[in-house]
Order: structure tokens, then C-alpha cells, then sequence
């Protein structure tokens, strides 16, 4: 074979094609026999550090797939800002009052972020006082879920709150379902306990909704405030199973969000998105 350059390139015989079902296939393509692979085995990874170079190493697996393992509550945290925002504070800023806000929403006053607070340092405390009252400690959590849609950031909180928490071995990541996030958090931590081997299950529930609530509008200015809360939820036998059962549905027909000059608003008017929720689950927490 010569090519345009005059340069004698070199005679590559293509393999012999064989027929199969689906038409002609490369011979090379063909598996003579099939592939065994051993079965899989669930385990978990840890890394260790020797002379500064970081290598995986296969820890201690996780607990066997036990489908009849239960869950219960073993501890609960909170946390809130400093500043505290009352109706009046509100009445100053738009057309409304202590009397229509309260009556209407039950609500005197609200926590806002200000200073140098963030959502990650209120989801820390609270993580750090549920572990405090189950009395278990922070390398002993698997799993941290932060559910937020208002995160520090974007790209997701979770693996930072853990490792300021001190949760070595956790695996974490975020859940955004915005009010029904926490409830959403629990039902996700019972099903990685029943089905997955976990042993403690941390839930973060936390959102800062006052940096993107239009706070000309009075019919959500008066709605919204910034805290986190937090529960441990651990694995039990079946006989003390806390979690009784869940019914979820959703309905986002309707939501509306706006963006303007950069910045995300929350409106009052037409809001028709809705997400149902039933989750009875017993505590054991005193």
C-alpha cells in the first residue's frame, strides 16, 4: 500500500469477520466462553496515610443487607442565629403589623443570619448536641444527610459539615426538598439502616431562606427564618423499629420562581406547588 506521499505504509490484514445473530461481528470481538466474576461482597473503604502518599484500603465491611433491621431516634440538636427579627421589626420595612402577622401565622419573631454565622456552623451545632444527647460519638456515624436548598454551597454542604464534626468514617451528601427536606432526610436514613448495613444515620435539617426572601413582600417576608435541627437515627432489631410507615406524594404544578438582577425571589402569588407527606415514627429520645 503506498500512500499520497509516495511513503510505503504497512499491510494490515483485517481479522476474518464471523456471522453471528445480529450479522457479521470482528473475530477479536468474540468471548469463547463466559466471564465468571466472583461474587460481590459489600465493603467499605477507608484511606491511610504512610510517608504522605494517601492509598485505599478495604476496611471492615458494613453490616450484612439485614432487611428486618429497624430504626429509632437516639438523639435530637438545634441551633439558631443570634439576631431575632419580631413583627414590629417587620411593620418598619412594609405595610403589615404585629396583630394581622400573628394572627394569621402565629408568629412574633423569626432568626436571621447576620455577622459572620453561616447555615454550615448552625448544621454543625446541631449535629454536635444530637450526638451529645444519643451519646455517640462522631466516628461512629456512617452517614450525614444535610437537607437544605439553601446551602453555603452549592455544590454541597454535607461533606463539610461532617468532617467539621469530626465524622472520620461518615459518608455524606445533600438532599434539596425544600420544607419537606427533613422528612424526606429521615425516610432516606431508615432505608440506607434496612437495606444497607448503616448503623448510625445523622439527618441535618437546615435552611437560610432569608437571603433569598423578597423582603418587600409581605406575604412571605413574614413567613421565613434560619435555624437547623438534627436527629441521629441507628439501627435496632425489627421489634423496636420506630419508623411505622411513609406515604410520599408530589405536585409541582404551578411553583413559581423568579430570578432578578442576579439574585433569587420568593413570591406569594400563584404558589400552587405542594408535596405530601406521612411519616409516623416513634422517638425514644427523653
Amino acid at each position: 500500500m503506498v500512500a499520497a506521499s509516495g511513503l510505503a505504509l504497512p499491510r494490515v490484514s483485517a481479522p476474518c469477520p464471523v456471522r453471528t445473530r445480529g450479522g457479521l461481528r470482528p473475530a477479536f470481538l468474540r468471548v469463547a466462553q463466559p466471564v465468571t466474576l466472583p461474587p460481590p461482597q459489600l465493603r467499605c473503604c477507608a484511606s491511610t496515610v504512610d510517608d504522605g502518599v494517601v492509598s485505599a484500603a478495604a476496611s471492615k465491611p458494613r453490616l450484612p443487607r439485614v432487611v428486618g433491621m429497624g430504626s429509632k431516634l437516639v438523639g435530637c440538636g438545634s441551633a439558631i442565629p443570634t439576631l431575632s427579627v419580631s413583627n414590629d421589626d417587620l411593620s418598619k420595612i412594609v405595610e403589615t403589623s404585629d396583630e394581622w402577622i400573628a394572627a394569621r401565622t402565629g408568629i412574633r419573631n423569626r432568626r436571621v443570619l447576620s455577622g459572620d454565622e453561616t447555615l454550615r456552623g448552625l448544621s454543625i451545632q446541631a449535629a454536635q448536641r444530637a450526638l451529645e444527647m444519643a451519646g455517640v460519638k462522631a466516628e461512629d456515624v456512617d452517614l450525614v444527610l444535610l437537607c437544605t436548598s439553601t446551602p453555603d454551597d452549592l455544590f454541597g454542604g454535607a461533606a463539610q459539615v461532617l468532617s467539621e464534626v469530626g465524622c472520620t468514617k461518615a459518608f455524606g451528601f445533600d438532599i434539596t426538598a425544600a420544607c419537606s427536606g427533613f422528612l424526606v432526610g429521615l425516610i432516606t436514613a431508615t432505608r440506607f439502616i434496612k437495606g444497607g448495613g448503616f448503623q448510625n444515620v445523622l439527618v441535618i435539617g437546615a435552611d437560610a431562606l432569608s437571603k433569598y426572601v423578597d423582603w418587600t413582600d409581605r406575604g412571605t417576608c413574614i413567613l421565613f427564618g434560619d435555624a437547623a435541627g438534627a436527629v441521629l437515627v441507628q439501627a435496632c432489631s425489627a421489634d423496636e423499629d420506630g419508623m411505622l410507615g411513609f406515604c410520599v406524594q408530589s405536585d409541582g404544578n404551578g411553583q413559581k420562581i423568579s430570578a432578578k438582577e442576579g439574585n433569587l425571589l420568593m413570591h406569594s402569588n400563584e404558589r400552587k406547588g405542594s408535596f405530601s407527606l406521612c411519616c409516623p415514627m416513634r422517638a425514644t429520645v427523653h
